[in-house]
C-alpha cells in the first residue's frame, strides 16, 4: 500500500454510497474511511464500516460485515471475505488478514491475524491477538482463543483449538484453488457491472 493516496471527496460522509438505485453499506466512521484497490468485489449487501483496507482482488460477499470503528481492518489482495462473516476489532488488536485469504461462511474473526493462503473455515471464530501462521486450515466450527499462535502449515480443529498436524502439499494446494474460484467468480461479476460502486472511495496515484 506504500506510494498510494486515496480519494474520497465524492463521498457523502454521514451517508451510504449507491449502487444501481440501491442503498449501500459502505460508510465512513467520524475520520475513518474506507479504501479500495482496484479490481475489488464488493457485494452490495456487504456492510463496511471505517478505517477498512481492501487490497486488489480481494472480494466481499452478502452478509459479510467489515466495521473498522475501533482499529484498522486489512484485507489481502486476493482474499476472499464469504456471506455473514464478521471481522471486528478491540482496542490495541488492529486485524490484518493476508494474501489469498478464503474467510469462509458465518466465521468470526476479532483482532486476528491470518498469514497467507489460509482457509478459515465456516462458523469458526479467531479472538483478539491469536495469529494463524501462513498456508493453515482453521477446520469448521473450530475456536482459536485469544493470543494464541500458530505455526505455518498447522492444520488447527476444535474448541479451544489445537493444532492437530501439519498440512500435506495437496491441502495447501486444495486451499490456492479454492481462493481462485472465488477469485474467478467475482472477476466475472464485476466485468458483468454487478457489485458495489466503490469510485467515491477508490486509491488515486498522484
Amino acid at each position: 500500500m506504500a506510494g498510494l493516496t486515496w480519494h474520497a471527496s465524492s463521498a457523502t460522509p454521514a451517508g451510504p454510497a449507491r449502487a444501481g438505485g440501491h442503498p449501500l453499506s459502505i460508510r465512513v466512521y467520524k475520520d475513518k474511511r474506507p479504501r479500495f484497490a482496484p479490481a475489488v468485489y464488493i457485494d452490495v449487501d456487504a456492510v463496511i464500516i471505517g478505517d477498512v483496507v481492501v487490497e486488489r482482488g480481494a472480494n466481499v460477499w452478502p452478509g459479510a460485515v467489515l466495521r473498522g470503528d475501533v482499529e484498522r481492518i486489512t484485507v489481502g489482495a486476493g482474499t476472499s471475505v464469504q456471506d455473514n462473516s464478521v471481522l471486528h476489532c478491540d482496542p490495541g488488536y488492529p486485524m490484518l488478514i493476508g494474501q489469498r485469504v478464503v474467510i469462509g461462511h458465518g466465521a468470526i474473526l476479532h483482532g486476528a491475524t491470518v498469514g497467507d493462503d489460509v482457509l478459515v473455515g465456516i462458523g469458526s471464530t479467531l479472538l483478539n491477538g491469536c495469529t494463524i501462521g501462513s498456508q493453515s486450515i482453521v477446520a469448521a466450527g473450530s475456536l482459536v482463543t485469544g493470543d494464541k499462535v500458530f505455526p505455518p502449515r498447522s492444520m488447527i480443529m476444535g474448541a479451544p483449538a489445537k493444532r492437530v498436524r501439519e498440512l500435506a502439499d495437496d491441502e495447501v494446494k486444495m486451499v490456492g484453488e479454492l481462493q481462485a474460484r472465488y477469485d474467478r467468480r467475482a472477476q466475472e461479476l464485476l466485468e458483468m457491472g454487478v457489485g458495489a460502486d466503490l469510485g467515491p472511495f477508490r486509491e488515486k496515484r498522484g
